[in-house]
């Protein structure tokens, strides 16, 4: 399955990805955004879930500017969550992705082994 993570680190090692907490909280005063979500605080608190849920990192990835929006807002609407190697941790971890993925209107991932989950809001 190793070859299958290549495209996720190719997302999370591009100048527009960033850890994902730290991110929204160096926008908060500019509404820095996961998708449709309401606040930066919303995003924020469904990051830290991930984090609570034995996430080993959350990244933004294809973080985009709108310059013209409160002074620089910038929005994601993608996430690659890296799951921790231990199996019952691994398994909340995809429990808390899963979940997300369902509310969006996608199939939960099973583990098949991969070191990486990609999630998506639209």
């Amino acid at each position: 399955m190793a070859g299958n993570d290549k495209w996720y680190e190719s997302l999370i090692s591009t100048p527009n990805a960033k850890e994902a907490s730290a991110w929204l909280r160096s926008g908060r005063n500019r509404g820095f955004i996961l998708g449709k979500l309401e606040s930066t605080e919303e995003s924020l608190a469904l990051v830290e879930d991930g984090y609570a849920a034995g996430a080993v990192r959350v990244t933004a990835v294809e973080i985009e500017d709108y310059p013209e929006i409160a002074g620089g807002s910038q929005s994601s609407r993608s996430l690659v969550v890296t799951l921790p190697d231990a199996p019952a941790k691994r398994a909340k971890a995809l429990a808390w992705t899963g979940k997300i993925a369902e509310e969006q209107g996608f199939g939960a991932e099973t583990d098949i082994g991969l070191r990486y989950v990609f999630l998506f809001f639209d």
